[in-house]
């Protein structure tokens, strides 16, 4: 049950009390905060709307339409002024899958090298591998059904509920760079279903991660 503020023309502070900064990205800073209407602690993605605000508001009602266990919840969006835009999320104090992989696989010195005196930590079972995959795909297979591709499918970008490690819950985040595609009807399995249309042709993302058909520019939707 999501906990949805009031509707109405107050700012920022007059919602939540702002705390500390939990992270940056490309286009904002993600900062800790308080509802004050519930209690609740949120995630608060403080974004520039200049040039970009089609984009952010894009973004903000992306999120409204996923509803997904394995998609972050947007709880509240706000803009001040013309100039900054606040998206307030639920809070996954897990941290990314990243670095949780990191700290899983390698504790010591600067570098996990033997020779440097690194010792290697326990890392994943066989059993939370497939329980990540299942959760992410299961959270992407909803995105893609609503003819929305992320483009920036990452480890950095998979939020984990639970930072002691115990892989109770995980969401899908940061859908900054993610496109709404034209629906395509198509026959499948004996029956209509409704793709998104591969026209999507530009290089966005994070090159490390790209698919070949995204480096070189070809039109492409979910299944790149």
């Amino acid at each position: 049950h999501h906990a949805f503020e009031p509707p109405g023309l107050v700012g920022l502070r007059e919602r939540y009390v702002v705390a500390h900064e939990l992270g940056r990205g490309t286009f904002g800073t993600v900062l800790s905060g308080t509802s004050l209407q519930t209690g609740r602690t949120v995630a608060i993605k403080r974004v520039s709307l200049l040039l970009r605000v089609e984009q952010v508001r894009e973004e903000a009602s992306i999120l409204r339409q996923v509803q997904h266990p394995h998609v972050v919840r947007l709880l509240d969006y706000l803009e001040e002024g013309r100039s900054v835009g606040y998206l307030v999320m639920e809070h996954l104090p897990g941290g990314d899958l990243f670095t949780q992989v990191v700290e899983r696989y390698c504790i010591g010195p600067p570098s996990c090298s033997p020779k440097a005196g690194g010792r290697r930590a326990a890392g994943y079972s066989e059993k939370d591998v497939r329980e990540i995959i299942r959760m992410a795909l299961s959270g992407l297979a909803a995105i893609h059904e609503h003819c929305i591709v992320h483009r920036d499918i990452k480890p950095e970008n998979i939020l984990l509920l639970d930072r002691r490690g115990g892989l109770l819950d995980l969401r899908i985040a940061d859908f900054g760079t993610a496109h709404r595609m034209e629906p395509v009807e198509v026959w499948l399995g004996g029956a209509v279903a409704r793709v998104g249309s591969q026209g999507v042709a530009r290089r966005v993302g994070t090159r490390g991660y790209m698919a070949p058909e995204v480096l070189i520019g070809l039109p492409c939707g979910p299944t790149v």
